[in-house]
């Protein structure tokens, strides 16, 4: 390994949620003085992550990398992303979407094991960064990471894994994971000690890896606010836009369970609550698909199966930046609906048609509005919007606030998280 880093920490990153955790500890690491990276797995991040994203790395002077910068002689890739630039200018999403496809498969190829050794030999971090994924060989997202794995091991740099979302459903953690689902890190952040951590330990390859629980990061209320302080007024904007015209305005969060085959149970879910705004009339429904699986065709397909025209769908912008304006925050119980949460407590509504049996429970079902029948649902949703019938408990707030604490913080202070993870991670790379 060489003598001198040019970097401490790589944070390798693939999709908006798994960066979205790394940004806020990039930025206490600056703090601290531990120069850190953003290493974006494709060819060129502003076609991959977020404009609040990029507004973030912007704003905290975050440095960030891309496969670009190590492929900058390959005329083919330079070429193809000239006419990504020119059809995301002109709006021409099908050939767009092409030559992003075809340019991810050229990437693929130049992603070798010895391009990765001298990336890595370039960049001689002593902590490599990944987000909760298996890293297999053979996987088209993200690009290089088993190699990346492979070598930072062979050239002893410690891999570290953040966990990209807390669970919603509670399964028993005595099950047999296969080989592919396992990991294979020296230290995995979680954010919780009464499930997540024994969840990783379970699922890791290496008896002696550390499970740390200090919180989820995305939710530390100091990065909240730094991100309202960076794209509130964007979003503001785009709101106008939208030139919604109906009273009430509730926001559907999909979640990600494509990636245990639950996909129609999904759609389903959101069938449901699309019927029950129709049926209420005067709501706009503003869908927020997952950043993993947006699927705006199938969106759309649903919305028109139902004659349903009050709708819209988000760009991938916070959810934070939209509870002043939602009325209703409905979903399964998506860990994105933490963006809101403590606070907006009252603007959430859990619907789960889902699979729930004894040895599965969804973590927000008794502290939360829930609910498991369309007509359920809907009943509620008339009460909340026309009688403006909200939970008057004195104590719910402070019972949402113990949830969140326990669930998102493990057990710390909201406004602790991001910096007790970056002084850990400055005290590891001090005594290493």
């Amino acid at each position: 390994m060489p003598k001198k880093a040019k970097y401490d920490v790589v944070f390798w990153g693939h999709v908006n949620n798994g960066m979205e955790r790394y940004l806020p500890i990039m930025a206490e690491l600056n703090a601290l003085g531990i120069k850190s990276v953003l290493f974006y797995q494709n060819y060129d991040y502003s076609d991959g992550i977020a404009d609040f994203l990029k507004e973030l790395i912007k704003k905290h002077n975050l440095c960030i990398l891309d496969y670009s910068a190590y492929f900058k002689k390959d005329i083919i890739l330079r070429i193809i992303t000239m006419f990504v630039q020119s059809f995301k200018t002109l709006g021409i999403k099908k050939f767009y979407n092409k030559c992003i496809g075809l340019r991810s498969k050229i990437i693929k190829l130049k992603i070798t094991e010895n391009n990765i050794r001298n990336i890595l030999i370039d960049l001689s971090p002593k902590l490599s960064f990944f987000d909760n994924i298996a890293l297999r060989e053979y996987v088209d997202y993200p690009y290089g990471s088993f190699f990346i794995s492979k070598i930072s091991r062979e050239l002893g740099i410690k891999s570290y894994s953040i966990c990209t979302g807390g669970s919603s459903y509670l399964v028993e953690i005595d099950r047999i994971f296969k080989d592919s689902e396992k990991f294979n890190f020296d230290k995995i952040y979680v954010p919780n000690q009464d499930y997540e951590a024994k969840v990783y330990q379970a699922r890791s390859f290496n008896p002696n890896a550390q499970i740390t629980a200090f919180g989820d990061p995305r939710f530390d209320s100091n990065w909240k606010q730094a991100i309202l302080d960076a794209y509130q007024k964007a979003v503001n904007k785009k709101i106008l836009k939208m030139k919604i015209k109906t009273k009430y305005k509730i926001i559907y969060l999909c979640p990600n369970i494509e990636c245990i085959d639950a996909e129609n149970q999904k759609y389903q879910n959101l069938q449901d609550v699309v019927e029950v705004c129709k049926a209420l009339s005067n709501i706009t429904l503003l869908v927020k698909p997952h950043p993993r699986y947006r699927n705006e065709d199938t969106l759309k397909n649903i919305m028109k199966m139902n004659n349903f025209k009050d709708f819209r769908i988000l760009d991938d912008d916070p959810l934070i930046c939209y509870q002043e304006y939602a009325d209703l925050v409905v979903n399964f119980g998506t860990s994105a609906v933490n963006d809101v949460l403590p606070n907006s407590y009252k603007k959430v509504i859990i619907y789960d048609n889902f699979f729930e049996d004894k040895a599965i429970k969804n973590i927000f079902k008794d502290d939360f509005s829930y609910f498991k029948k369309k007509q359920d649902l809907k009943d509620y949703i008339i009460n909340i919007l026309t009688n403006s019938r909200t939970e008057t408990s004195p104590d719910k707030l402070d019972k949402i606030k113990a949830f969140y604490r326990r669930w998102v913080c493990a057990n710390n202070n909201p406004e602790s998280i991001t910096k007790n993870i970056a002084w850990d991670i400055y005290n590891d790379l001090k005594t290493s």
